[in-house]
């Protein structure tokens, strides 16, 4: 596996396959992910092949790849449970969980978000606040879910909503200043609700 990373790192891709084959041969699921990303840069087909060897040597980066390009949401949830150390894994098992009709199970979404957002996905402040905020398997608490927007003020719908709950003194003391404030820069990041809030 170094001697393919060194050909990779200088552009020789072409000379580090034989060593990852080896590494394949050897049980390496890294070398089976590694050459699935180099023949799928090269728009090889066959890079499938050794996604799905990297998945059955259980490498936890395979799966969570996997998981995010097939639409079977069982064989995503099982690929993601695989992964699941991994925080966006968390955060996409919790989106499953949370939005799916037939998987539903607001306990182990909210766990799931909780975890991600203490490993850096900011996204799950979102989904955390909404949980609280709409009452999904919790008691409703407005309070909770102003604490979980505010923490992911980095992102264009956490600052929304916190422009709502300030607007509506939801949660949070009322103020229309903060709330035009958070509906501006949820604009200024992109997302046109902040616009025309």
């Amino acid at each position: 596996l170094t001697i393919a990373s060194i050909y990779i790192l200088e552009n020789n891709v072409d000379l580090a396959i034989p060593y990852l084959k080896k590494g394949i041969e050897l049980k390496s699921g890294e070398s089976a992910y590694i050459l699935f990303q180099v023949l799928n840069e090269k728009n090889d087909s066959s890079c499938l092949e050794y996604l799905d060897i990297a998945c059955n040597l259980d490498f936890i980066e395979a799966c969570y790849t996997k998981a995010e390009m097939i639409s079977d949401v069982n064989e995503q949830i099982s690929l993601l449970q695989r992964a699941i150390r991994l925080p966006e894994a968390m955060y996409s098992l919790g989106q499953i969980f949370l939005l799916k009709k037939d998987h539903i199970n607001y306990t182990e979404a909210l766990r799931l978000f909780k975890q991600a957002a203490k490993l850096g996905i900011q996204d799950s402040y979102f989904f955390l606040g909404n949980i609280y905020l709409h009452g999904l398997g919790v008691k409703p608490n407005s309070i909770e879910a102003a604490r979980y927007f505010k923490l992911g003020s980095e992102s264009a719908d956490c600052l929304n909503n916190l422009g709502i709950l300030y607007l509506n003194g939801n949660g949070i003391k009322q103020s229309n200043k903060d709330a035009f404030r958070c509906f501006q820069k949820a604009a200024n990041k992109g997302l046109l609700d902040g616009k025309y809030n």
